[in-house]
């Protein structure tokens, strides 16, 4: 047997990873000089003599190993062509000139790459130039035309002469200049691609390499996606002019917060705000209406009504109640809303948090589906609908048809509650044709059973509370007893205020965000102190914590005096209402108070009523306002399909 000029074992080896040919799309002519080669070389490397090859195939001896060359030459990747190197007519090495380009020159083939070859420095400058390497340049995105004048410039600067290439062509170098940039930003993507926008940045960065990041979940409960969405409609809020008419403003589009179980794409639970952006209480809220079981709203729009099927895993599935999740997935831009929210989320419900790459909605595309599922079916078609864009038709005259038909939070709330329950009962195609609560119970009734909340916690759901601490102030010296301060107001109980022991001393304090009128203190044992009240003006209305720092914050900015019997809320309803017909996020404001209001009284919460006639006869007003409203309303088409 003839001496090999390779290691067969070697050869042997990186044949196993050589890449493969698809003959079905070669032509009989090329497929026969493939198949050919591809003898010859698999002959060698098994160990055939290049005389019995050549009888073989028909080949010149020196055939085999010129071909297993090519096989094993690098691509631009550093990886071995394969097979793939065998193919007839392929470009295996970049043209490269060697003639001198002159004047007399009829073509200039591969005279951008001599030039840039001759003159590193003139390569190194126009590589910096158009991907920025180099941050000496400071000028983002420089234009092709600019790099070109640039680069003449260069050229000169470098002692090229005028009969020189390339200034001795036509269009001197400018169209070969824009060949090599095309190549160069598809060969150095990485820093090419800074010259894209936010999107493709972000898209590039985190798609398309080919490793998944989340794999597939099959465990109902296992995985949950949460994220926020500004819906697709203008609606508005009521305010009361000068001459106490009711009047409807609209105000800037909300937010929807939803989680959606991965598994079987079930909605589990949202929450809708009208804050201009959610903070970490809206992300708690909608986690907490996904475990507390799901409670029958009743709508006001008639003719409304809750699909076949309930709609809501709690509701559907009883033994579902108060399951909890493994994981929560979400955008890194909650990440800065929800961090705070960490080791509570962890300690209380058990569940992992994982925050994604910030703007990247392939890594939720699940979630991502379903808001555009929702405004399809849904907000797109109702008459104040903002649509897709600003080119969008719908859009047109979306306010005042929202102010027309005074569209309001509570008809946006009960259109949302009917959305996402027919959501959850229709047949999805990635789903088998099976619609997500159908899937739910299937897994479950496989033995797929969730984590289930402690009962202890049951009883007194509490995930939406914090701890802080405060340091007990006062001084018996002067006679003003013990007392905490906690955003701008002070607490005092009747035991607190004979505890002269705790005079100086750290104590912690348990936060209810909802209602600031009283907290619960805790010593530095964790024995309980008691329940602190606030004192002064606080006291009259129940309000939040968004209220408090809303309504401290216009107090200072606007140097607002008021008084010890005075209403702090009352007052700050009555500033948005006057503000609310000249700004928008007014609106929202006084929006997001009414809501509160409005609970408030729900829950039988006793609230001072500074002027009970004016808000009665306004409430009069509203309600006519509103069954006029919705008759109109119903009596559209778009409106009426979204509940017959």
């Amino acid at each position: 047997m003839a001496s090999k000029k390779y290691d067969l074992f070697q050869l042997e080896e990186e044949r196993k990873h050589w890449k493969t040919v698809n003959t079905d799309c070669l032509t009989k002519e090329v497929h026969i000089v493939y198949i050919q080669r591809k003898q010859a070389v698999d002959m060698y490397i098994d160990g055939y003599s290049l005389s019995v090859i050549s009888n073989s195939i028909n080949c010149s001896a020196s055939s085999p190993i010129k071909w297993i060359e090519k096989c094993r030459k690098k691509d631009e990747y550093g990886s071995p062509y394969g097979y793939s190197g065998l193919l007839p007519y392929k470009h295996l090495d970049q043209y490269k000139r060697t003639k001198t380009v002159t004047d007399l020159a009829k073509t200039f083939a591969g005279a951008m790459t001599k030039l840039l070859h001759d003159y590193p420095e003139l390569k190194e400058y126009v590589d910096n130039l158009f991907l920025k390497k180099d941050k000496t340049v400071l000028e983002k995105n420089i234009t092709r035309k600019i790099i070109f004048e640039k680069f003449l410039w260069k050229c000169k600067e470098l002692g090229i002469r005028e009969y020189e290439y390339p200034f001795n062509t036509k269009n001197m170098g400018e169209r070969a200049l824009y060949i090599y940039m095309n190549e160069l930003e598809q060969e150095m993507s990485n820093y090419s691609i800074s010259r894209r926008n936010k999107d493709a940045r972000q898209k590039y960065s985190s798609t398309g390499l080919g490793i998944p990041v989340n794999y597939p979940a099959q465990r109902p409960f296992s995985r949950v996606q949460i994220d926020g969405h500004k819906i697709d409609c203008i609606l508005t809020v009521q305010v009361e002019n000068q001459d106490g008419e009711i009047q409807m403003v609209p105000i800037k589009r909300i937010w929807l917060l939803t989680l959606i179980d991965v598994a079987t794409r079930t909605i589990l639970g949202y929450h809708l705000t009208v804050n201009e952006e959610y903070n970490r209480f809206d992300i708690l809220s909608c986690i907490r209406n996904a475990v507390v079981p799901h409670e029958k709203m009743n709508f006001e729009i008639p003719g409304l009504h809750y699909p076949e099927g309930e709609g809501y895993h709690s509701m559907a599935m009883a033994e579902l109640s108060w399951a909890v999740f493994d994981s929560i997935e979400l955008d890194n831009a909650m990440s800065h809303h929800a961090r705070d929210s960490v080791k509570q989320i962890s300690e209380y419900l058990n569940a992992v948090m994982n925050f994604g790459p910030v703007s990247t909605p392939e890594r939720r595309g699940i979630i991502e589906r379903f808001f555009q599922s929702l405004e399809t079916r849904g907000f797109h078609r109702i008459v104040s609908t903002t649509g897709t864009g600003i080119s969008d038709p719908r859009r047109e005259k979306c306010e005042s048809e929202a102010t027309n038909y005074c569209i309001s939070f509570q008809h946006i709330l009960e259109l949302t509650e009917v959305l996402i329950a027919q959501y959850n009962v229709t047949p999805h195609s990635s789903l088998n044709n099976f619609s997500p609560l159908e899937v739910l119970r299937q897994r479950v009734e496989r033995g797929m059973v969730p984590a289930y909340l402690e009962p202890e916690k049951q009883e007194n759901f509490t995930l939406l509370s914090y701890t802080v601490a405060r340091t007990v102030r006062g001084s018996i010296e002067t006679g003003r007893r013990p007392y905490v301060q906690f955003e701008g107001a002070e607490y005092r109980s009747d035991e607190l205020s004979s505890s002269y022991d705790l005079y100086g001393e750290t104590v912690s304090l348990l936060i209810n965000p909802d209602d600031l009128r009283t907290v619960t203190a805790f010593r530095n044992d964790g024995s309980e102190i008691g329940t602190l009240y606030v004192a002064g003006k606080w006291a009259y209305t129940k309000h939040s914590l968004a209220q408090r720092r809303a309504i401290s914050q216009y107090i200072r900015k606007n140097n607002v005096l008021i008084g010890p019997l005075e209403d702090p809320i009352t007052i700050y309803h009555d500033y948005l209402n006057s503000e609310a017909r000249k700004h928008k996020s007014a609106g929202n404001k006084l929006a997001a108070l009414n809501i509160e209001r409005t609970k408030n009284r729900k829950e039988n919460t006793p609230v001072i009523n500074i002027n009970e006639s004016k808000s009665k006869n306004n409430g009069n007003t509203h309600n006519m306002l509103s069954e006029q409203s919705l008759d109109n309303m119903i009596q559209s088409d778009l409106f009426r399909s979204l509940y017959e």
